[in-house]
């Protein structure tokens, strides 16, 4: 009998998702426990009703990258609290569509008599931005994600990212053109802060929750220096309670090349302007490179590089693969993940990934 390549591909998938995955003998039979890709990270539980409060989260922010930036980010965080060890995690499920949309007057949208759990200022009066300028119509707080922490099939605790955005443009007055709004720093955490403990308040009127399961809050400031690039959670609280203390959260992306790119790493900087160079000297015609670093805590930790070119032909987009593996000794340094992206006429052609505290590169060609 022949096998077409897709009905391979397909039992191969089933296959792959049975041997990572075990049923959930502690809850439905229809739940199951995903192993991690990565050590360290968590067991994820699938089988759970799908929240369409999920189709909200593309609209908080400029691009599906900053989308799973968001996620990751918050779990990562939330190590600091739930430890991988003993909790798993699934997509939230406390906090729904109709809870959260502002069209149907959820935690999106503006306070007024008719939603008292507005998590927005009120339409129609003046809001201090803190730098003597104002706005009527304050749309800050953009998009909540929620993930869930399990421990023996049980809810046990929560992670919560709070979106929101610094600065907009409003149609001036005369309705001739727009005028740039922007919160100062002071302002803008001081707002996250106090939606952060109405949220938390919210969230303990739960069953499920109530007043002693923890709640990890971070923040997170949708507004970049740059529109290609995510934004950066800027501050954390963990509630035991009602209450809490918040604490920054030093996180910030950087493009290559870039002035402030420069600036906050000249080293790296350096090396990326190297590789250019090396790959525009064998393939000058629109060839592309562009870097895009986390850094935190003023040090490197995620180094995203794509490499975009119009090549001929197999041989060409396979020496240029081959050649850029070659280059990548430059980045000795293995205190930071890189992943690179590399682009012919549009298709991905091939990737290559290292990991933190990892010398060698895991390389795919996909030709």
């Amino acid at each position: 009998m022949k096998w077409s390549k897709g009905i391979i591909f397909a039992l191969s998938a089933v296959m792959l998702l049975a041997g990572c995955g075990s049923k959930d003998n502690s809850g439905s039979s229809d739940q199951i426990k995903v192993k991690p890709i990565e050590e360290g990270d968590y067991e994820t539980i699938l089988g759970q009703e799908s929240n369409q409060a999920r189709i909200l989260n593309n609209k908080s922010s400029g691009s599906m990258f900053d989308v799973y930036e968001i996620g990751k980010g918050l779990q990562e965080l939330a190590k600091a609290h739930f430890s991988a060890d003993s909790y798993q995690v699934q997509e939230g499920q406390l906090l729904t569509y109709s809870s959260l949309a502002a069209s149907q007057n959820g935690l999106l949208g503006n306070q007024s008599d008719d939603n008292k759990t507005g998590l927005n200022p009120k339409v129609g009066e003046a809001f201090d931005l803190g730098n003597g300028d104002t706005t009527d119509d304050p749309f800050i707080l953009t998009g909540i994600q929620e993930i869930d922490f399990l421990q023996n099939g049980d809810l046990s605790g929560v992670a919560i990212a709070m979106v929101m955005r610094q600065e907009w443009y409003e149609d001036h007055e005369s309705g001739l053109y727009q005028v740039k709004k922007e919160m100062t720093d002071e302002k803008f955490r001081l707002f996250g802060e106090e939606a952060a403990r109405k949220l938390v308040n919210y969230l303990r009127a739960l069953p499920e929750v109530g007043d002693e399961m923890p709640i990890y809050v971070a923040l997170y400031s949708a507004t970049s220096a740059d529109d290609t690039l995510p934004g950066h959670y800027f501050a954390e609280g963990y509630f035991v309670s009602r209450s809490t203390n918040f604490e920054d959260i030093d996180e910030q992306w950087y493009i290559f090349p870039s002035d402030a790119g420069s600036e906050i790493d000249s080293v790296t900087a350096g090396r990326m302007d190297t590789l250019k160079a090396s790959l525009y000297d064998q393939l000058p015609e629109n060839i592309g490179v562009v870097g895009k670093g986390k850094y935190v805590d003023k040090e490197l930790r995620q180094l995203h590089i794509t490499i975009t070119m119009d090549a001929k032909t197999y041989v060409e987009c396979s020496a240029i693969v081959h050649y850029t593996l070659s280059l990548m000794k430059d980045f000795n340094q293995d205190d930071y993940a890189i992943k690179i992206e590399v682009y012919s006429n549009k298709d991905l052609i091939a990737t290559m990934v290292r990991a933190e505290n990892e010398s060698d590169f895991t390389t795919h060609l996909m030709l």
